[in-house]
């Protein structure tokens, strides 16, 4: 039947990683990333890092890196729902531009990892909504986010 698929169809490891890295310092600048379709927020969110707050880890310099299992476990006609398991690590250098008075000044010297899993529903081909819980820093962080599938 078109809604059943094999194993190898539904089971997909993905992984990513950036570098970024400003000359000048500019309040806009260094909080995002350019990305295919639009800046994201770095340093932490449902785009970078998904066990921290939104730009918690903000910096000039920084190197993110992510990896990705995602299965779908309910395939139906025009989408899926999928469980997801995941790992993000971001290493921000240099002086950090928080909006989290609570963050030291300086950036940590090793990498801030945070796994966490969640659920996502796919609708067509890469329209996704997700769910994701996730911990890092003896702290957990739930987001909800709608995008493409990476």
């Amino acid at each position: 039947s078109p809604a059943c698929s094999h194993a190898g169809d539904r089971f997909r490891v993905t992984a990513r990683a950036g570098y970024r890295a400003l000359n000048q310092s500019s309040p806009d600048a260094d909080r995002y990333m350019p990305a295919w379709e639009d800046e994201y927020e770095i340093g932490g969110g449902s785009q970078s890092n998904r066990a921290l707050p939104i730009g918690e880890y903000s910096a000039r310099n920084v190197v993110l890196a992510g990896a990705e299992a995602r299965d779908d476990a309910f395939v139906f006609p025009g989408g899926a729902l999928a469980v997801i398991a995941f790992a993000d690590g971001i290493h921000p250098t240099g002086d950090l531009l928080s909006l989290y008075p609570v963050v030291p000044a300086r950036a940590p010297s090793h990498w801030i990892i945070g796994v966490g899993g969640g659920l996502a529903l796919r609708l067509l081909r890469n329209a996704v909504l997700e769910a994701t819980i996730a911990r890092a820093e003896h702290a957990t962080r739930f987001y909800v986010s709608s995008g493409w599938s990476w």
